[in-house]
This record gives C-alpha cells, structure tokens and sequence, in this order.
C-alpha cells in the first residue's frame, strides 16, 4: 500500500516529512519544523516513525509514591545553550531545578573515595594549593602535571588518543588516575581509542590556540566560573518532575496524528515523482510512504540498515561508527545504612581499581526532591567498551557486584529498599581515533541526496544538548532545501 503525504493547497504548498525515531533529536527535529511552520506559514505534515512503543528513546522518568527516578540520563547542561533554549520554548522555564549545593567529586583510589582538589575540571589543575594538598597523586605525578604549562603543543594537527594527548601533556600517573574514569564516565569507552579530537574539543583546541591547557584555561577564567572539583555541576540542571517531561511536552506540542509508535522502517530511497525529488520509505510491514523530505534521527548503525540497499556509500560509512553497550542500575536505601556523609555529588571509578562499578551518582544528594527525606537515591554505571562481561550478567549478578562495590566505597550495610536495572544495547556511540573524518564524509554525502538528513548522538556530542542541535539542524537542513525547490518552481 502506497500512502502520498503531499499535497496543494491555496496560496502555498504543504511539505511532507517523516522523520524516523522519536528519541530525543527526533523529537527536536520535529518541533523546529513545527516552530518553522508557524514562523514561515508553511504547512507541513510532519510523521515521526518509532519502532518502540514509547517516545523519549532513553529519557525516561519513573514516578510513583515520593520518587522519581531516571531511568536513563537525569540532567543536562547550561553552558551549552540548546537544551535550555528549548525548555524555555516550551514553557517549561518553571519546571527547571538547580543542583543542591554540595558539589564535590569523588575518585575510588586504593580502595576509597578521595575527593577531586578544588579547582580541578575535568583533567586539570587549575588551583595550585589544592591541588598540591591532594592525596590523589604522587608528588612525581603532580610536579609532571604542573609542567604542563612548559610542555610544547603538537606540531601534528592529525587526531590521537585521549590517552596519547593526555599523557603528553599531563603524564600517565594523572591520566590513569583522574582523566581516565572521568571520560570513561561520560563515554564508556576505552581511552586508548576514543579520539581526543572528538571526545574532548574543548582541551584539544586550548593546547592548539593557548599552547597549553592549563594556561588556557586560566585565561578563559574557568576556575572563576566554577569554584568545585569534577565535573562542572554547577552548570547541570533537570526538571522537576523528571526529564521525561521534556519528550512528553514536544509531543503534546505535536498535532495528535504526527507520531505512529510501534513503526519500523525497513528501507529508505531517493525517487523521482513528477519533476521532483522525494523520499520512498518501507515500513517493516511493507507498507509505503512518500514523502518530501526525510530525517533519520536513530543510532548510526541504524540509518545505515535503512539506507543500505539503496545509499550503501552513506552505508558504509555510517557502519563505521562502533558503538557500547551499557547499564543503569538505580538503587534506594535508608539512609541510615549509609556510612559515607555522600557529602559530593558521586564518584567514578579507574580501571586499574578493578570491580564493577564505573560511576555512581548520589542522584538525591544532586537533585531534592528526588526521594523521601530518610532515603538515598543511588545510580549507578556499568558496562561499555570495557566491561562487557559486567553488561552480559544476569540481573541478579549485576545487582550483587554493583552491592559490593557500594559496600566497599560507601559503607552500605543493607540491600537495596528498590532496585531497578535499565539496560542499553549499542547506545553508547564511540567517537574513536579518525571519528571526526568518517562524520565530514557522512555529512558531505548526506548533503548530495537532497532532501534528506541525519540526527543524533553519533556525530557531534553524546549529551542532551547535543542531540537537540542536531535535530534542530536537521530540521533546518531539510526546510531551507523544501524552501528551495518552491523558489526554483
């Protein structure tokens, strides 16, 4: 069965596209052309595809009693300015909540939790004293991260690994120590292969324009913006009734008709209707859709599946990207059988620490209003690149090594009041060594098939923020060709 979504109508043209996910950058993808159509007076008919039976792909939010509980990511950052601009969009600016005070960040080192000096972002020193009081590293170590500041940038403007670029500027002992289970958190990836270019711009370019990242970073006047240790929380917000409210809104936004859920697409090709170009899409049940314009906004290794029997050289590339698997396990306790003050924000954990845990997140320390006042909400990482074998576990398993390693670093004396695992098959893309050159070539041949875009956290950044950009310039992408083919018309 072919269904046409396109159609004449008086003084203009209605526009059809489909877009094909409903996770977060679908979803932002999908109210840009919204907004686009309001602010142009382009009626466009917008259809999601979602293969599941839910939107929000892994924003999820448990409620029930006095809790809330992230299933998958539980805020997002300010600096970068997507996310909020589109809370505020939605009416949402009074929903927004700050992070609690206490922001301090913790690393398992030797079997305990030391604290990050103050001062100290991401790999960096950035205030002496602190640092130089620190138990964390040797005095070897710290005196071979101070000389950063001396040590000349690369010549070489070709990528390397994060473990390559942070132990040429700062040594192994700090990047084994700190830097290694602080990006592994955020990626769960393996640092001899993550791309230094990819996973950390912001350093990457500091060494290239300052000639140090140290003195880069004081020039940018970071430790005057953020006077804690870690990551820069400070700077992370969620929502009061859990992310989950954000997929919710867009969708009521939405006309009632825009998203079929349980939807899968098979295959996807450029035809030509009339004179003009438009898009073919297979569903799974073998029903058709032809549509103006198309936006694949799922994992890459997805698109690559819809695009291969027809766009294989697009295909090819977008199998390039590997990706990890990983786990959310969210615990509640008493917090009466807590021994740590959780006077911090989390931990994360080094590899050569061993155990099971990759990060955990003191998520109702972070946030109020999360749990009952006599109770602890604790989530906790596992999985990726290198913890497969932890990922593959049975429920059960995981909870007890997740328990143990709690035990071992906080001091818990009783199991778990509720315990819920969420799991991610291939979530997690992995932006290794060369990733920013397989993406130009993604982007340069999505832009020779017109009318078509890509969005997501495969290409440009993993976060929230992230994935509403690249939705957003999806929808960008896709409107400005609808509008040029009106113009050549």
């Amino acid at each position: 069965m072919l269904i046409e979504q396109n159609s004449e109508i008086n003084s203009g043209y209605e526009y059809s596209v489909a877009i094909v996910g409903a996770g977060i950058s679908g979803l932002a993808a999908a109210n840009k052309l919204r907004e686009l159509s309001d602010e142009k007076g382009r009626k466009i008919k917008i259809t999601i595809l979602e293969s599941s039976n839910r939107v929000g792909g892994v924003i999820q939010t448990h409620r029930f009693e006095n809790y809330v509980i992230e299933s998958g990511p539980d805020s997002f950052i300010t600096k970068q300015k997507d996310a909020l601009s589109l809370c505020q969009r939605l009416g949402l600016s009074d929903h927004i909540i700050q992070t609690q005070k206490e922001r301090r960040t913790f690393i398992a080192h030797r079997g305990k939790l030391q604290a990050l000096p103050d001062g100290f972002f991401m790999l960096t020193p950035t205030k002496l004293i602190p640092f130089a009081k620190s138990n964390l590293l040797s005095w070897s170590g710290k005196w071979r991260a101070l000389r950063e500041m001396f040590v000349k940038p690369s010549n070489n403007l070709f990528d390397e690994s994060l473990a390559q670029f942070i132990t040429r500027r700062f040594g192994n002992e700090l990047y084994a120590t700190i830097a290694e289970p602080m990006v592994s958190g955020i990626y769960t990836g393996d640092g001899n292969k993550l791309s230094a270019k990819s996973a950390l711009p912001y350093f990457w370019n500091l060494e290239h324009t300052h000639g140090s990242i140290i003195r880069g970073m004081q020039k940018d006047n970071i430790h005057n913006l953020q006077n804690t240790s870690g990551a820069r929380y400070g700077l992370f917000v969620s929502l009061d009734e859990g992310l989950e409210l954000l997929p919710k809104t867009i969708l009521n936004k939405l006309p009632p008709d825009s998203v079929r859920l349980v939807t899968a697409v098979k295959k996807a090709k450029q035809i030509t209707s009339g004179n003009k170009s438009k898009w073919l899409i297979t569903l799974k049940n073998a029903e058709e859709i032809v549509v103006d314009a198309l936006i694949i906004a799922t994992p890459a290794y997805k698109a690559a599946e819809i695009l291969n029997d027809n766009h294989n050289n697009i295909a090819s590339y977008l199998k390039k990207i590997p990706y990890s698997s990983t786990a959310i396990v969210n615990m509640v306790f008493d917090r009466s059988d807590i021994e740590h003050r959780l006077n911090g924000f989390g931990f994360v954990v080094p590899k050569m620490e061993g155990g099971a845990i990759l990060a955990c997140s003191f998520s109702s320390i972070k946030f109020a209003n999360r749990v009952p006042s006599d109770k602890v909400l604790l989530r906790v990482f596992v999985g990726g690149v290198l913890q497969k074998d932890i990922y593959e576990l049975s429920d059960i398993q995981m909870e007890c090594l997740v328990w143990q390693d709690l035990n071992k670093y906080l001091g818990v004396n009783d199991l778990p009041i509720y315990s819920f695992i969420n799991r991610y098959p291939n979530s997690m893309p992995q932006y290794n060594v060369g990733h920013q050159e397989i993406v130009a070539s993604i982007e340069a041949m999505v832009r020779e098939r017109q009318g078509l875009a890509v969005a997501g956290n495969s290409y440009n950044g993993v976060g929230i923020p992230n994935c509403i950009l690249s939705g957003e310039q999806a929808a960008n992408s896709v409107f400005c060709w609808l509008e040029s083919q009106v113009v050549r018309d």
